[in-house]
């Protein structure tokens, strides 16, 4: 598949974004897309397989762009923009897949050319103004805000680089899918160095008696370079074998610290190397005894923070949102963000090496089981793999389904969200009611899947494990299926708290992740209603399943026939009205006959609407009404939602 990429950033630069962008170019063409790189006229070309970078026009005058927000992005902007816009028109693409500010061209594009947009989120834009000095006009920071908000709701997925990112997202629209993947401990390993490298450099540097405090970074305000060299006498005073290596700033920015430097009387103890090569960090990385990040605001994770902990080199930090994502005290020492604190926190690991051993140690455990490249190749496989189950109509190509929504099916978007999965059970099966309709739909599954004692079962579209938990307790083998990785989590919970020993599968009903025959028993309950593509559906159930499938749905000739229509013009006022499908019985009955089963019994549950019971929340109307139904046999005929059970044909 063949991805246009729009990064509005000097390509490639050693600097934050750019190499974020790196990595994702990186992991997608090892999982085998290719991908168009639009980007500024600025930066190094590097070597990746399947990438193709082409650079925007530079403007007259503008020869670079500093990090963070400014004025020389508009010009730049505007004809990355057509850029962008051209190699649309030139070639065929599957995905749009934008960084920061970008995101506003990818929804446009997304419209205009009917292809799914990724949005790449490294930073809260509005919080980027602040950070960077950039402006204090609440017009301006408002306007940025309101683009940010269109980017989010008009993408029609997210990635984000730390978990602070989905709270803005999050607070901007609930529903909305997005994969958080941080960025891998990773820096150009085929420039790592040798130890004669490394001894140069320390010559070069006239370092070689003493231990090194290395910062490295840009010399942006919030990055807390004053706090840092404010910190520097305190540490001097206590071990006279210290110095403190600085890399990175520009010239005016190292000519500045320089003097503050001299000010303090400190600048026989501080060195500033300026930029250097990216290929030369490994080197100065490795030099160092202690990485420090002394940043003073932000909540964005600093990259470098998943670097510093693959190192086996003891970390100072401030004690701020920035790094307590990723960070904490049994990784790093955390100090709060002020000169005599900092000065404490490197005094500390200076005086007790059986601490540093014990960080180290744990910043490596953590990086193998949550920041590994692996972990970060696997991520962004996922991330791929559903956005690609998003359909959007194409030049050429038949209109979407009707049931698909614009962004994300509601089916996958819904019940992502950790609120929704919070309330779940006490929202549909809590009080009275909700527990009778448990009962039923219990009672009504034991009784249609037989003897299922040692049998292997698998309940697709388990949600909070309504149904798997019970299956697991009376005795069968249960594997809970679930695409909502939030529903699960609650699931998972429950499980444990009773004894229940489930094997849970984040997973989609449309592809199952599973061999032919892999389960003796399928069950499904309140999933076939929602599906995008029930046929497919039905197909996986039946593919998976060694002998027996079970299913509901809500029928043609049941009350709740009058349900959908209501919930559309619903749907009009209110988006996230989650409506569902009535399907006909011979319809699954054929479709049940083309993957080798037959139907063997149905059974209905009630007449009136669930939602007319929820309604009333009264026990005992619920219960003779029904029974009345029952014995005058009208949920023969008007009775649901309705349960199937078939077997498989045998010969």
């Amino acid at each position: 598949m063949k991805i246009l990429m729009i990064a509005p950033e000097p390509f490639f630069q050693p600097r934050g974004t750019p190499f974020s962008e790196y990595y994702r170019i990186k992991a997608l063409s090892e999982l085998g897309y290719h991908i168009d790189l639009a980007t500024y006229p600025f930066g190094e070309n590097v070597e990746i397989p399947n990438l193709r970078i082409f650079r925007s026009f530079r403007p007259p005058g503008i020869k670079g762009v500093k990090v963070g927000p400014s004025w020389a992005k508009l010009p730049l902007n505007f004809f990355l923009f057509f850029k962008s816009f051209f190699l649309l028109r030139r070639n065929h693409y599957d995905f749009i897949h934008t960084h920061e500010e970008a995101g506003f061209m990818g929804i446009i594009f997304s419209r205009l050319f009917k292809i799914p947009t990724l949005y790449d989120m490294h930073s809260d834009l509005a919080q980027q103004m602040v950070n960077f000095n950039f402006t204090r006009s609440r017009s301006i920071i408002k306007l940025v805000s309101l683009m940010e908000r269109s980017i989010v709701k008009g993408s029609h997925m997210i990635i984000g680089i730390c978990p602070y990112l989905e709270e803005v997202v999050k607070k901007i629209d609930p529903y909305k899918k997005i994969y958080i993947i941080e960025n891998p401990p990773l820096m150009f390993d085929e420039h790592e160095g040798d130890e004669t490298q490394l001894l140069k450099l320390r010559k070069s540097l006239k370092l070689q008696d003493k231990k090194i405090i290395l910062y490295t970074g840009t010399f942006e305000p919030y990055q807390g370079l004053e706090l840092l060299l404010r910190a520097v006498p305190a540490v001097v005073d206590s071990s006279d074998d210290v110095h403190f290596l600085i890399v990175g700033g520009k010239e005016k920015q190292v000519a500045s610290f320089k003097a503050l430097a001299r000010q303090l009387k400190i600048d026989e103890h501080v060195s500033f190397t300026g930029q250097r090569p990216h290929q030369e960090m490994p080197l100065y990385i490795k030099l160092a005894d202690i990485l420090i990040s002394p940043r003073i605001k932000g909540d964005n994770v600093p990259l470098k923070i998943y670097l510093y902990l693959a190192t086996g080199k003891p970390i100072v930090a401030t004690n701020i949102s920035a790094h307590t994502q990723v960070l904490n005290p049994e990784v790093a020492v955390l100090t709060d963000p002020e000169p005599k604190s900092f000065a404490l926190g490197i005094n500390l690991l200076l005086k007790d090496h059986n601490l540093c051993q014990r960080l180290t140690k744990s910043a490596r455990k953590l990086v193998e089981t949550r920041y590994s490249y692996p972990e970060y190749l696997q991520k962004v496989k996922l991330c791929y793999q559903h956005l690609s189950r998003i359909k959007t109509k194409r030049r050429g190509n038949p209109s979407p389904n009707k049931e698909e929504l614009s962004s994300s099916h509601y089916s996958y978007r819904v019940y992502a969200s950790p609120e929704v999965a919070t309330k779940f059970d006490e929202d549909r099966f809590g009080g009275p009611i909700g527990q009778l309709i448990q009962q039923k739909q219990e009672a009504t599954l034991l009784s249609l899947l037989g003897d299922f004692k040692g049998k292997t079962v698998l309940d697709i579209g388990a949600g909070t494990g309504r149904i798997a938990i019970p299956l697991a307790l009376f005795g069968a083998e249960v594997t809970a299926l679930d695409a909502s990785a939030e529903m699960l989590t609650i699931a998972r919970d429950k499980a444990e708290a009773c004894g229940a020993d489930i094997r849970f599968q984040h997973g989609d009903a449309h592809q199952l992740p599973y061999p032919d025959l892999s389960f003796d028993m399928v069950i499904s309950f309140r999933l076939l209603i929602h599906a995008i593509d029930w046929k497919k559906v039905i197909g996986e159930l039946c593919r998976v399943a060694r002998g027996r499938v079970v299913f509901d749905f809500s029928p043609w000739g049941s009350f709740a026939l009058l349900h959908p229509p209501y919930l559309r013009l619903k749907k009009l006022v209110d988006k996230e009205t989650q409506t569902y499908r009535i399907l006909r019985m011979a319809a699954i009955k054929r479709e049940l006959g083309r993957h080798g089963f037959q139907m063997v019994s149905t059974h209905r549950e009630f007449v009136l609407p669930l939602a007319v019971h929820r309604k009333l929340k009264s026990v005992k109307f619920s219960t003779a009404t029904e029974s009345l139904f029952g014995k005058l046999k009208i949920n023969s005929f008007f009775g649901g939602p309705l349960t199937i059970k078939a077997d498989r044909k045998v010969g």
